[in-house]
């Protein structure tokens, strides 16, 4: 599925750059309309919303009973998605006039999922929405925050975050003690001793989640808690890996949102693309991203993870000293040769890091 929602989002996208829409919130109503796409709320029954087809006029029906304006927003964008994905009219109509549609991540079917995609893209778009998150702050509040900024439900806020995210990220929606869908960020994905979590699944005993989630009170009045959590409780493996649980009640939706994602201590700090002498480091640009650093040692990281998978590890010869217990080897270069070969070396690669004490988690 990971092709098609790839697919559907870059749609959304290219259609908001074709449409010169550049800011937030994106009215899916204004885009229907340039389509020439007539949408009206209407009570119905079983669906989320209604793409109709007759003589080549297309027509969207959404349910303005018992969901809120973020949630029709994002049924709307999910109909604009039917109509504007590559197959879908063509399978869709093909034995009738009507498509009755299941928004909002809970059907399987691929159409629906790729039109869901398709409408995620469409209202947070990922670089405004990025935008949006840092400044929220991290977690729970970003999500927050740029559900304000999109006029888009928690829930689909949180799944777009996601998606986003370049570091280990879930979030999980579920009913009771039963976890109803978990999304997983790449970078959570692609851990080796990570076990997903599929639909259907108890929820963790010792969760934050479990606790919440027997009062039912709690998930009504759309409360909200945190807690410490681990990697392990989550998702098995052996690696403890501390966690930060947050937990919000969806209200009459009565399910539980809970945002699970690493604490500030545990990410060493974003780092810059920066220039270096002998005696000082400097940043070459503007807060240009390059990678995030996950280990230090004697004041300095020694490991970083940049934004293209690849790692790059960093040591100066003192902290090399002190974790190995002796002196690092000198080889059998003189002292001018190895000063040349550091020079060559940095000029090489000029994002060296910077002192521990200068990083602030992202």
């Amino acid at each position: 599925m990971k092709g098609g929602e790839n697919a559907a989002t870059a749609a959304a996208e290219r259609l908001l750059r074709e449409c010169s829409i550049t800011t937030l919130p994106v009215t899916p109503f204004e885009l229907a309309a340039a389509n020439g796409i007539e949408v009206q709320g209407v009570d119905l029954a079983g669906a989320s919303g209604v793409l109709l087809c007759s003589g080549g006029t297309f027509g969207i029906l959404f349910a303005r009973t018992g969901r809120n304006e973020a949630f029709q927003r994002f049924s709307v964008a999910h109909e604009l998605g039917h109509y504007h994905l590559p197959g879908h009219p063509e399978a869709l109509f093909a034995e009738g006039d009507v498509h009755r549609s299941h928004a909002g991540f809970e059907s399987v079917a691929s159409y629906e999922v790729e039109a869901d995609h398709f409408a995620a893209g469409l209202l947070m778009p990922r670089q405004l929405f990025k935008a949006a998150v840092l400044r929220g702050g991290d977690g729970l509040d970003a999500i927050q925050a740029a559900a304000a900024a999109c006029e888009t439900s928690l829930t689909a806020t949180a799944i777009r975050y996601a998606q986003c995210a370049d570091e280990p990220i879930a979030v999980v929606v579920s009913s009771g003690r039963r976890i109803d869908y978990c999304f997983m960020s790449d970078e959570l994905k692609e851990a080796s001793d990570v076990t997903w979590i599929r639909k259907g699944e108890p929820v963790p005993r010792e969760s934050l989640t479990y606790r919440f989630n027997a009062s039912a009170n709690r998930v009504r009045t759309a409360e909200r808690d945190e807690a410490a959590s681990d990697l392990r409780l989550w998702f098995g493996g052996g690696r403890e890996r501390e966690l930060v649980e947050q937990v919000i009640g969806l209200g009459a939706y009565g399910k539980t949102l809970t945002v699970l994602s690493q604490t500030p201590d545990s990410r060493a700090g974003l780092l810059l693309r920066v220039s270096c002498s002998r005696d000082s480091i400097r940043p070459d640009g503007p807060g240009r991203e390059v990678g995030w650093a996950t280990g230090m040692d004697d004041g300095r990281l020694l490991c970083i993870r940049s934004l293209r998978k690849k790692v790059f590890r960093f040591m100066s010869r003192d902290a090399a000293s002190k974790r190995q217990g002796r002196t690092a080897p000198r080889g059998s270069r003189s002292a001018p040769e190895r000063a040349a070969a550091c020079r060559a070396h940095r000029a090489r690669r000029p994002w060296l890091v910077r002192p521990a004490s200068t990083l602030r988690p992202p």
